[in-house]
């Protein structure tokens, strides 16, 4: 359940509540309910704002960015909450509408061993664009350490990742 209201002041924004029990007319319900204030002004703000109080709905959190400035990944990286320009859980304006990263998708199941490589080895390996319906793999899955990963993905400008990707691969540090 999405509870849409016009913003009021500067800032929008939305939370939701996860899967909780509810009760109806009908007997008890398990749903997750989510609020989220739009500008009338902004309705792009209605899409990436219920994408994002969805994910959240459905169990994910948010898509950071790992900021490292020159180095590569140490222990005095910062992590930018909201940081990631490409998936709808970095951010819920108008312009993030990509699809969730494969994280995201392996969270919700929509990924499984079949689309996403577990691998240590070096090597050449193909990746199908996130998005697109071609079978194959969407994203190989490194072991770091303790249970941490890195995770590879490749984006295409096309379908909802068309407003601001250009082709590449990008990794997430989960």
């Amino acid at each position: 359940l999405i509870i849409i209201h016009p913003r009021i002041g500067c800032a929008s924004g939305g939370t939701s509540s996860g899967w909780e029990r509810t009760q109806t007319q009908d007997g008890e319900v398990y749903m997750s309910k989510a609020t989220l204030q739009v500008s009338p002004q902004f309705p792009g703000e209605l899409v990436g704002g219920s994408v994002h109080e969805l994910g959240h709905g459905l169990g994910i959190k948010h898509s950071n960015d790992l900021e490292c400035g020159n180095d590569i990944i140490h222990d005095t990286c910062q992590s930018i909450v909201y940081g990631d320009p490409y998936d709808p859980m970095g951010a819920s304006s108008s312009i993030v509408m990509g699809y969730f990263n494969v994280y995201h998708q392996e969270k919700l199941r929509w990924l499984d061993e079949s689309h996403i490589r577990n691998t240590r080895a070096n090597g050449l390996y193909n990746i199908e664009p996130i998005g697109t319906p071609v079978p194959g793999i969407k994203g190989i899955k490194v072991p770091r350490q303790e249970g941490l990963h890195y995770y590879v993905e490749y984006r295409r400008a096309q379908g909802r990742d068309n407003h601001n990707i250009v082709r590449g691969a990008g990794t997430q540090v989960y």
